[in-house]
């Protein structure tokens, strides 16, 4: 959903962060970074121009919104990471008893992504 970015760029921004929102709630993560051209652009224009109160509020409330579900974008990224690495991390070592009780290895641990 591309909206128009004609009207006045404080306008157009809000609509984007919208947009972001919902690409966000979708999990459709590969579409950040052309919004972030757009939003990029949509900001240097609005340094250009008169940005009533209300709007430069609602303009930071949108974005902040948008902040805290990247944030929750990204933490869930790092916990599927971290469940990747426990599924494919490196197996413990296999381990045996030598004569007078210390612990030895049996085999030598295998590198990450390859098998017996």
């Amino acid at each position: 959903m591309r909206l128009r970015e004609s009207r006045d760029p404080a306008t157009a921004l809000i609509d984007l962060l919208a947009e972001e929102r919902a690409v966000l709630r979708a999990g459709k993560l590969g579409a950040l970074p052309e919004l972030a051209s757009r939003k990029e652009r949509l900001v240097a224009a609005m340094a250009r121009a008169r940005v009533a109160p209300q709007v430069v509020h609602r303009l930071q409330t949108a974005a902040e919104r948008n902040a805290g579900l990247l944030a929750a974008c990204a933490e869930g990224i790092r916990a599927a990471a971290r469940m990747v690495d426990a599924v494919l991390g490196e197996p413990a070592p296999t381990q045996t008893y030598t004569a007078d009780g210390r612990a030895a290895p049996l085999s030598p641990p295998r590198p990450r992504g390859t098998t017996a």
